[in-house]
């Protein structure tokens, strides 16, 4: 009967190991499983974010391929401005041209009518046959005699 206790106390012992060996498992297995639980909680929040990533690059493109239009449609107003710009200073210095050329002309007719006259009084076309009158020289200018000074056109 001796071995029959020793056998049955190895029997009580091994189950008792397999017992163990059983709950170390379940633990293991529980442990691995939440693990596995919260590593699938984070890959899916990481799938998420990277959802929300993806639809915030999206996002900054069109902005920046808005933002690119805009700024080459100011550009192109820039340079239409830059050109009406131009474009004014150039009727501006015409203008103001032309009223150089206005007053050069007038100061030539001025001064050429008092030439006349000067000549005339001082009898240098004496002679000629074909003598023109002062007035009709005012005239052919344009001058009215006593609406210039010659001073003012020889500064």
């Amino acid at each position: 009967m001796g071995l029959a206790f020793i056998a049955r106390d190895r029997a009580v012992d091994d189950a008792k190991e397999v017992r163990k060996a059983e709950a170390k498992a379940k633990l293991e297995a529980n442990s691995l499983h939440r693990r596995l639980d919260r590593s699938n909680e984070v890959n899916r929040h990481l799938c998420l974010d990277q959802k929300k990533l993806m639809g915030a690059h999206v996002e900054l493109s069109h902005k920046y391929g808005e933002d690119l239009a805009y700024i080459n449609t100011l550009l192109v107003d820039l340079s239409q401005l830059q050109v009406e710009l131009r474009l004014a200073v150039l009727r501006d210095r015409l203008v103001d041209a032309e009223k150089l050329k206005m007053r050069y002309h007038r100061q030539v007719d001025v001064l050429s009518a008092e030439s006349y006259r000067t000549g005339l009084e001082n009898r240098e076309f004496e002679g000629h046959a074909e003598v023109v009158t002062p007035d009709q020289f005012d005239e052919q200018k344009g001058i009215e005699r006593d609406h210039y000074s010659v001073k003012y056109y020889i500064q």
